[in-house]
């Protein structure tokens, strides 16, 4: 099946302030509410409780669209709702409690455009070669996205007002494209309904348990996601922009050759070495002199972009192709910060970042474990 120029452009795009937002989120707020308005953080890891949990929405709207034939006006709803929502969340910054509400509507209209962009990614994606492309068009929208914050960080002369509205500004094209989106309706499907259920019937149970075991289990980097920040700046000092650009640009390289290679070999070998690799590296990263840690985390990005592209490639497969299905495995990530993220925060109170950090590797290692029971067929 033919992968529409238009949708191309929306896959990009959508996945850019997808990335942009959680990028400011998760590695600028958490320098503002540490280091500037000095938070307390057993405040901030129930804030987090109070926002994350819409993420939630993913699975569930999913069961609908299942067998909506238009989603095209519902992006351009959920579009709307990203941009007026950010615009609500960075004016009430100072204000935690409504900060978490409006944070969490942000998430659910942005779990809404990510269902509707992983339908049309699911139906468009036949081929490994077109899984490999298409989940490399989504990543690099996302590595680009992640790339624009640390320079607009930059170039706002460490004016945090003239920053907010530097991101805001950079969401609004997403409202213009999601107009072009071609619905999936729109691309022939003979009997369709015979062909759903003969899927679902055929989907493996103690292959989706188990892949969402290893999701859960690859996110515990969620860990360390706040505490991680304030640590490095101050590990880093004036550096950390150009820090923070330099691993997203290897990290962009990464996705890059994955998304080139990674139909060429077996993704459950991908996934497992790049599991042991990266958790390991990230055990011994905290410890290390900061040129060893640059290096370290150099390889931990290279490999994070083999996992991107091989866990969205083998939710594919598990999924049959069934939207719902991809969603219950994708539900594993939005648990996962919603354990990890405010646990580790709440945690920054008692326990040192280094440790931490540590306790992530640890679980990484571990979640190679289900891949090596988990049956695809050729």
């Amino acid at each position: 099946m033919k992968t529409h120029f238009q949708n191309k452009i929306v896959y990009f795009y959508t996945y850019f302030v997808v990335s942009l937002i959680f990028v400011f989120v998760h590695t600028y707020l958490p320098l503002y509410f540490y280091n500037v308005i000095k938070v307390e953080k057993s405040e901030l890891a129930f804030v987090q409780i109070i926002s994350y949990p819409a993420l939630l929405i993913k699975p569930i709207i999913s069961i609908y669209f299942n067998n909506l034939k238009k989603v095209k006006s519902i992006f351009i709803f959920s579009t709307l709702g990203i941009t007026v929502t950010l615009f609500l969340t960075l004016l009430s910054l100072n204000l935690l409690l409504i900060f978490g509400v409006f944070l969490g509507i942000n998430f659910a209209f942005t779990s809404v455009s990510d269902v509707v962009v992983d339908r049309i990614l699911v139906e468009e994606s036949v081929t490994e070669k077109q899984k490999s492309r298409n989940t490399l068009l989504l990543q690099l929208g996302a590595a680009f996205g992640s790339l624009v914050v640390p320079i607009l960080n930059y170039l706002s002369f460490s004016s945090w007002a003239l920053f907010f509205l530097m991101i805001f500004s950079t969401s609004i094209p997403l409202l213009i494209f999601s107009f072009f989106i071609i619905n999936p309706s729109d691309i022939e499907k003979e009997n369709k309904e015979t062909i759903i259920n003969d899927k679902l019937s055929s989907i493996s149970v103690k292959n989706l348990i188990l892949m969402i075991i290893f999701i859960f289990f690859i996110y515990a980097s969620e860990l360390y996601e706040y505490p991680f920040e304030p640590w490095v700046k101050g590990y880093l000092g004036g550096f950390f922009d150009l820090g923070v650009i330099l691993m997203i640009i290897i990290n962009t390289i990464g996705i890059i050759l994955a998304g080139l290679i990674s139909d060429n070999y077996d993704k459950k070998k991908i996934l497992i070495y790049s599991s042991i690799i990266s958790g390991v590296l990230l055990m011994f990263t905290p410890f290390v002199h900061i040129i060893l840690f640059f290096i370290f985390f150099s390889i931990i990005q290279i490999f994070s972009g083999f996992l991107l592209i091989n866990i969205i490639s083998l939710m594919i497969d598990i999924s049959k192709k069934q939207v719902l299905i991809f969603q219950i495995m994708a539900a594993a990530v939005v648990v996962a910060k919603i354990v990890f993220i405010p646990l580790g925060t709440f945690l920054s109170d008692f326990i040192i970042t280094e440790n931490i950090i540590y306790i992530s590797g640890y679980l990484i290692v571990l979640s190679c474990i289900p891949l090596f029971f988990i049956k695809i067929d050729k």
